[in-house]
This record gives structure tokens, sequence and C-alpha cells, in this order.
């Protein structure tokens, strides 16, 4: 998706001075695979991005019966024979975004140090009901990354005074290749992994990303509205959204 158009259009809105705004009703990705599920995962970062316009971004296509409609709209979440359902990867994504979501964009800021990985697209997110601070990374690249979180103004996770203390990180993941698919006799080929580790007592964490994946690290994190949260991604020229 052409996000870059999407922005050209809302800036000239604006200078109109008009107040209409932007809808995704559908993303169609022509299959079910792998890489829909890493776009739609990317899309959802971008789209988020872009808030204050676009206000909902809906891909296409949810039930769909096995080994039917194989043609352009090949493209099911939610696949089912007479016996059995199971979800496609970009399905999958869908669970991860659900538990990965806020109501506020935190600022970002990434950081790159050589261009080795540079198909990485980062976003963070908060979420004022929970008390937690999400962050989304998708990794395009054939190779891993090391990203490199740094907190700032997070009391939950630096402690009072500007002391830290240890919190969890929840960390899941769903990774392959661009063409592996969710099928009858495996239906979870691919299929989030799930891990907790401890930011440092500076507020950081490190998160490998594994080549062609989404992953999200989950935290407890009180924050202000004029917070900032860092993110630096080791050997990655990615994508920030600092809105």
């Amino acid at each position: 998706m052409d996000f870059k158009n999407i922005e050209t259009v809302r800036k000239a809105l604006s200078a109109a001075g008009s107040s209409i705004r932007g809808a995704i009703f559908e993303e169609n990705g022509n299959q079910h695979g792998m890489s829909r599920a890493l776009a739609q995962a990317r899309n959802s970062n971008r789209a988020l991005c872009m808030g204050d316009f676009l206000r909902i971004d809906v891909p296409a296509s949810a039930l769909q019966l096995f080994s039917r409609n194989d043609n352009g709209w090949d493209q099911g979440h939610v696949f089912f024979t007479p016996g059995q359902a199971w979800l496609a990867p970009s399905g999958v994504v869908q669970i991860l975004v659900s538990r990965a979501s806020g109501d506020r964009v935190v600022r970002s800021a990434v950081v790159s140090s050589s261009s080795s990985c540079p198909k990485v697209d980062v976003i963070a997110l908060h979420d004022s009901a929970t008390a937690m601070l999400h962050v989304r990374a998708v990794n395009f690249d054939s190779q891993p990354c090391t990203l490199s979180v740094h907190l700032r103004g997070c009391a939950d996770a630096l402690g009072s005074g500007g002391r830290s203390h240890s919190s969890a990180v929840v960390l899941r993941s769903i990774h392959g290749n661009n063409s592996d698919y969710n099928t009858p006799s495996a239906p979870r080929h691919v299929w989030p992994t799930q891990e907790t580790t401890q930011a440092n007592v500076d507020g950081s964490f490190s998160v490998v990303l594994q080549p062609l994946s989404f992953t999200t690290a989950s935290l407890t994190c009180t924050v202000a509205t004029s917070s900032v949260r860092r993110l630096h991604a080791t050997d990655t020229n990615a994508t920030t959204c600092a809105l």
C-alpha cells in the first residue's frame, strides 16, 4: 500500500481547510501466505501513524472455503472445510495486533548504525486503560536484526526518581518464508511463539527479529502524554513514526 500517496491527499485536504477523513475498507493481498501477513502488519503500523486522518483500516476477505476462489481473491483470513477451520498467517497477525494495540501512538525514533538490515518497520503504542506499552516490529529482510529498545518517561519500567527496576517484557512473534501457508494438514505451520524477558535496570531491552517476521513486545508502562520512546534498531535503517 502506498502511504506516500495517502499522505499527499491528507496534506492537500488539510491545506484546503477540509475536515474530510480517510478510511481503508479493503486491503487486497491476492494471496494468503506469509508475505501478505507481513504486509498487513506493516500496513497496520503505517495506518496508525496517520490516525488523525485514517479512521479505519480493514483487510479484505474473512471466511474462505479451502481450495475455492483460487484466483486474485484467494486471500481469506479464516479457511474452512466441512470438518475443520484454521487461520491463515494474516489471520494470525490479527491476533498479535489485537494483543498489542493502544489508544495512543507514542513518539519514537529509530537510529541506524549500518545499512546491513534495512527492511524493518517499527511503531510504539500505549494503552492507557491497561498501562501497557507495545512495540510492533516487522522485519521484511531475509536476515535477522537485533532491536534494542530504550525507554524514557516510563514509570513502571524505570521506577521512581529515575531508578529502574526490572519489568517483564512479553514477546510474541511469527516468522517464515514468504510462500508459507497454513493448510488442513498443518493448520499451525505459521503460528506465534511467546516468551518473556526482562527489561534491564536502565529500562532497555533487546529483541532479536527473525528473518521475515512480525514481533510484538509488551510491558507495563505508565507514561505522561509528552513522554518519548526512543527505539534503537541495531543494523537497521527502519522507518519511524513520530506523531
